[in-house]
Parts: C-alpha cells; structure tokens; sequence
C-alpha cells in the first residue's frame, strides 16, 4: 500500500509558492508555504497556517516589537 502511494505521489507535481513582498500585500485565505519568522528566528507564525484577519494583525503586531524577515511565501 505504501508503495503505491509513493508511485501515486510521485507523478504529482509539487505545490508552486509566490513570494509575497510586504504585510499590506497579505490577505485573508492565503496559506503560508513557509513558517514567518522574526529576524532572530523566533517563530510568528508557521507554514501551512491559512491566512485570517487576526493572523495578519497579529505579523503586524510582531513587527512594531521586533523586524520580521522578508519575503514570506504562500501557495499560489
């Protein structure tokens, strides 16, 4: 059974990210590819969190305390 999930999964092409340059540029129902982190690595939020209004406050709360690292990616 493995084995053919692993043959099923491998003609599947992988899921393409967009980078996304800004906060403002963040919107609702995005689902991030990669986890945001501040620049000195504590985690803000992590990868496969689909995007609310609340999350997105909650990255611009983060970075008025502490910058956040650029770009962030989400699933196109």
């Amino acid at each position: 059974e493995i084995l053919s999930q692993l043959v099923k999964d491998r003609g599947r092409k992988a899921p393409k990210e967009i980078e996304v340059s800004a906060i403002p540029n963040l919107k609702p129902k995005m689902v991030l590819s990669r986890n945001i982190l501040t620049k000195s690595g504590a985690m803000v939020l992590c990868h496969q969190t689909v995007l609310t209004d609340e999350r997105i406050e909650k990255i611009k709360d983060f970075s008025g305390i502490e910058p956040i690292s650029l770009p962030f990616y989400i699933y196109a």
